[in-house]
């Protein structure tokens, strides 16, 4: 099985807030080096939501290799499911937050954690 790798840029394009979620669309660069060309940019939404303690956060409009690409990354902090063009890992912590957004490579002012 090919393994494609995320190299996450730190651009955003157009922000949205609301009082339950942030959004904001991130331009990562998705690799597969068993491909030529290996590489190619995608532009996901990112929502970040609250049900009582726990946190949501769900990335959207995701190709097929970057939904897998973080899949993978997002693994070792918890358990993200994959639906369609849609990545979404719950029961986060807030604490939680902020490691995700490190391993992605987001910068935490270009998101909103809704209190």
């Amino acid at each position: 099985m090919m393994r494609a790798t995320a190299v996450l840029a730190i651009t955003v394009i157009a922000m949205t807030w609301s009082s339950t979620a942030s959004f904001a669309c991130h331009k990562i660069k998705v690799c597969d080096f068993t491909e030529s060309p290996p590489c190619h940019w995608s532009c996901p939404d990112l929502f970040i939501g609250r049900s009582g303690p726990a946190y949501s956060m769900t990335f959207k409009r995701l190709d097929p290799k970057a939904a897998s690409a973080i899949a993978n990354e997002l693994s070792k902090v918890g358990s993200p499911q994959i639906s369609g063009s849609t990545v979404t890992i719950k029961g986060l912590n807030k604490t939680d937050i902020p490691q995700v957004l490190n391993r992605l490579n987001i910068d935490r002012s270009a998101v909103r954690v809704p209190q």
